[in-house]
């Protein structure tokens, strides 16, 4: 899948629902048919959701309006950084059912890198399920997510044939949250 990286967000996002086999999502194409958003809605209302990619991209108009059938398939733009493309792409090689940690994707795109530049770039994307950063765990249990998002990110691996066993990080380690 063809992946260009771009430092600020698009000026125009076209926007509409679409579904997945992990629940319903809502899709942000350019004008130009490149895939730039995808959120899951999780049962919120579609406003919500544009509201918070507002948030994120003040500078940005969205418009709501029909999202092609192949949308899962569309070329992908990203707002980022060549080390974040690196990352997401990496993140796209791993297989359904299966995870890797937040160190061994540092790993395998070297550079020095260390786990935590991964996690900043799971966080920035904006790209859910195309780009599945629910399959990169921590190396002390199934991390990356938090609170209740932990919960979801358990069912999107349990979704897709995930039957690894969460060894939670206690919370003793790190005080009160």
């Amino acid at each position: 899948m063809v992946m260009r990286v771009q430092e600020t967000p698009p000026r125009e996002v076209i926007w509409g629902k679409g579904t997945t086999p992990l629940g319903d999502v809502l899709v942000g194409v350019t004008p130009d048919g490149e895939l730039c958003r995808v959120s899951y809605t999780r049962g919120r209302e579609v406003v919500r959701v544009v509201e918070d990619w507002l948030r994120e991209w003040p500078a940005t108009t969205f418009v709501q309006g029909a999202i092609p059938r192949g949308w899962k398939s569309l070329p992908l733009v990203v707002v980022g950084n060549d080390y974040q493309k690196r990352v997401w792409e990496e993140i796209m090689t791993v297989p359904k059912g299966d995870v890797e940690t937040y160190g061994g994707i540092a790993e395998r795109i070297g550079e020095g890198r260390t786990s935590r530049a991964v996690g900043r770039a799971c966080r920035m994307c904006c790209l859910a399920y195309v780009v599945p950063c629910q399959r990169i765990i921590g190396a002390s249990g199934i991390g990356g997510f938090g609170d209740e998002d932990m919960v979801f990110k358990e069912q999107l691996l349990r979704m897709e044939g995930w039957v690894g066993k969460i060894r939670a990080v206690k919370r003793e380690r790190f005080g009160n949250w």
